[in-house]
């Protein structure tokens, strides 16, 4: 047995429960304020399972998988177009699953800002379901390591100090970066479904919102990976989240100026529009 840090254990409870309630929260409060529709909520969970979870994270993990591709993940020059890729393709994914969902079936007389709210509440709120479970099992392994006895670990001796030397680096407050971080993804991920809403009147917001995610997840990672070595693991960290932070409060103010835009008419034959189907018209 080992000395329990009981700041980790509050610090991972509190994160776990944040990332659980605040999403839950923010789709009640959208559903009774705007009056958002439910059934657009669970369109949102679906895209991003669809869209990330079954399709790019398996795809990405199984790449980097590949020892020649984990061999040249050592050369900064790869790593860095490594970092571009997969910033590129999540925007990809999840920016084409959002006007996908709403191309195809959010009818176009629902294809408004309170609609938007609720789709991106629910594509984000899964991701952010997603960390909530990793913080949960990562309080259950803290716990197990640090209570049972070692011989309940046998064969894996290694691994449990490697383990414990991790746990045993971590202050106190860390795991509510993770609670700090995801609130910030889930207010840019509502922006970002707002954007992807105006595609319908301008198909350039679409453009946009690729290039918007595309920076976000690629700044955030230069962010840690750069100053990490300048100012140390933690301060990085917290540096890093107020740049997510700054992203969520650009988010929010994007989404109170882009309220009561609605998706608009069929743009001109003629235009470089995404051409609409006929019944929209």
């Amino acid at each position: 047995m080992h000395q329990l840090n009981p700041w980790l254990i509050i610090s991972f409870s509190a994160a776990a429960i944040i990332n659980c309630v605040v999403p839950v929260g923010l789709a009640v409060f959208v559903a009774r304020r705007y009056r958002g529709r439910w059934r657009w909520w669970g369109l949102g969970l679906l895209v991003f399972l669809l869209f990330q979870v079954l399709t790019r994270i398996p795809a990405m993990l199984a790449l980097q998988s590949l020892p020649a591709v984990r061999q040249a993940l050592q050369q900064p020059a790869f790593f860095w177009a490594f970092v571009g890729m997969a910033s590129l393709t999540a925007g990809l994914f999840e920016e084409g699953g959002r006007w996908l969902a709403f191309r195809f079936v959010v009818p176009a007389q629902e294809r408004n800002w309170n609609t938007a709210l609720m789709l991106g509440a629910g594509h984000g709120g899964l991701e952010v379901f997603g960390v909530c479970l990793l913080q949960v099992s990562a309080l259950a392994g803290y716990l197990a390591i640090s209570l049972l006895p070692p011989e309940t670990f046998a064969g894996y001796a290694q691994q449990v100090e490697q383990a414990r030397a991790q746990f045993a680096s971590l202050r106190g407050w860390e795991p509510l970066c993770g609670a700090w971080e995801r609130l910030g993804a889930l207010a840019i991920q509502v922006g970002l479904t707002v954007m992807v809403l105006q595609a319908f009147r301008r198909f350039g917001w679409w453009w946009a919102a690729l290039a918007a995610h595309t920076i976000v997840d690629f700044t955030a990672v230069a962010a840690l990976k750069l100053l990490t070595p300048q100012l140390g693991t933690q301060s990085a960290m917290i540096a890093t989240e107020c740049l997510v932070t700054l992203y969520a409060l650009a988010a929010i103010a994007l989404i109170v100026r882009l309220r009561g835009r609605e998706a608009g008419p069929a743009p001109p034959a003629d235009s470089f529009e995404m051409p609409q189907h006929p019944d929209e018209t």
